[in-house]
């Protein structure tokens, strides 16, 4: 006999099933009654993640079995063997053919492969389709006259719409193209994939310094991701050859290089972005392109800026009137940077200093709710705190700088600059302390919502008669 369960719809039960985080608990609440199976089976499906490439054979059968459910996934990752093993090239169009049957698949992440050449029919099959994330992958070029090579795409409307591939989102990771000829160099590895040629709707990008693009890639893009790469010169190089081209680029990420820069600095930095609007880089990136970004709206630096001059330089050149987000990380703790903000910036609504050395007084807090805060008037989150350590820097025995190098002469071969750090490393103020400046800065503040002194703890104002109170940081 089926239980009874409370009497609401349908939805509502799906909405409170979309909060189960864990495949296990999933499956124990579809086996409580056959009304719970039928609407939980959806949600279990929804999401599919085959992690090997045994579980996406035997996955097949169960869909083989039961292709009425094939419209319910909307994402799906594979993780299939080394890409290097030619043994699984047989397996790879099998599975993927069986992929083209979730016409309603919006995100498909495939990993550790040597794609075939059907790849090309998969994504015009699958409609939905606007996020792929390719990993540790070889990619072909597309068969000879695609798509018109494949007999049942001849029956659509060939105007070059319904025949293109809808994605818009695409992350690159270790990826190469795998060149039709048997004598292969690197230079045909790291040649731009003939992918790019087929995805005429891409407006996000991701990609590491090991795959390139040509400038019609970025014509159209409006958001770009550039991992992080061995050197600074590896990023300025990639910048310079992507940046003139992405003419209508809103959001720009870089991700920090893996070894610091030498005493030159890295290469000139062409500052071409007059659409930018949310940009997180380093520190020389940031100074290249923030003061020719007019329309500039949220700046994350993801570098310590070693020099207060570095970081007054960067406030002093972002446009007042349209910045609304900060985020800077300084080596050591000055108050003028957070005063400089006060002055310069008075469209922020959320500004994060992080540092490793020194702390803001107590004088200095109480007094900046007071004093200066209130020239931010739409001012809702501030966070003042040490820095999180680098754990590359905790090794027993490792360098200062934390890359492996054994002894100071190594660094001096590559040109890298070392300072000696003999600062006190930084400590959050008392509770009690920043508990009577916030109660001082309340009055002063109205758009003040949540303040953080601590890496995990933060102050949240209620929302009766303005107080506050210390919680947590969920990691």
């Amino acid at each position: 006999m089926e239980r009874a369960s409370p009497s609401f719809p349908n939805e509502v039960w799906m909405r409170v099933f979309s909060y189960i985080a864990d495949i296990p608990s999933l499956k124990a609440v579809n086996l409580t009654s056959r009304r719970f199976h039928r609407l939980g089976m959806d949600e279990l499906l929804r999401a599919l993640s085959w992690k090997t490439e045994q579980k996406a054979l035997s996955s097949l059968e169960f869909w083989e079995r039961n292709m009425n459910l094939a419209y319910i996934p909307i994402s799906l990752s594979i993780t299939l063997r080394s890409r290097d093993d030619p043994a699984t090239s047989t397996t790879y169009p099998a599975i993927l053919n069986h992929v083209s049957a979730f016409k309603n698949l919006g995100s498909l992440s495939i990993s550790n492969a040597s794609l075939p050449p059907t790849i090309y029919r998969v994504l015009l099959t699958l409609s939905h389709l606007t996020r792929l994330d390719l990993q540790s992958c070889y990619v072909p070029d597309a068969p000879p006259h695609f798509p018109f090579s494949y007999p049942s795409f001849w029956d659509q409307d060939l105007d070059g719409t319904d025949i293109a591939s809808g994605v818009t989102h695409l992350s690159l990771r270790n990826v190469a193209r795998l060149p039709p000829a048997a004598a292969v160099t690197i230079a045909d590895l790291h040649a731009q994939i003939d992918l790019f040629n087929h995805l005429p709707h891409l407006a996000a990008l991701t990609l590491d310094y090991l795959q390139s693009a040509g400038p019609p890639v970025f014509a159209h893009l409006t958001a770009l991701t550039l991992l992080p790469a061995y050197t600074p010169n590896h990023t300025v190089g990639q910048l310079n050859m992507y940046l003139p081209a992405a003419h209508s680029l809103v959001h720009l990420t870089v991700g920090a290089p893996a070894m610091p820069g030498s005493r030159d600095g890295p290469p000139t930095l062409a500052p071409t972005a007059p659409l930018l609007q949310t940009l997180a880089a380093p520190e020389f990136v940031a100074r290249a392109l923030v003061p020719n970004a007019p329309a500039l709206a949220a700046l994350t630096v993801n570098t310590p800026l070693a020099a207060v001059a570095d970081a007054l330089a960067l406030i002093e050149g972002a446009p007042a009137a349209t910045l609304h987000t900060l985020e800077l990380s300084l080596d050591g703790w000055d108050d003028e940077v957070l005063l400089a903000v006060t002055q310069c910036l008075p469209a922020c609504r959320r500004v994060a200093l992080t540092f490793r050395f020194g702390a803001p007084t107590a004088d200095f807090v109480f007094n900046l709710g007071v004093e200066h805060l209130p020239r931010l008037a739409h001012l809702h989150t501030l966070h003042l705190h040490p820095r999180a350590p680098d754990p590359r820097a905790e090794r027993p025995g490792a360098p200062a700088l934390g890359f492996g190098f054994d002894d100071d002469d190594d660094y001096d071969d590559l040109g890298i600059v070392q300072r000696q750090e003999t600062r006190v490393a930084a400590e959050p103020p008392a509770e009690a302390v920043c508990a009577e400046a916030l109660a001082a800065w309340t009055r002063y503040n109205p758009a003040l919502r949540a303040v953080r002194f601590d890496l995990k703890r933060e102050w949240a104002r209620t929302h009766r008669g303005g107080r506050w109170a210390l919680g947590g940081v969920e990691e």
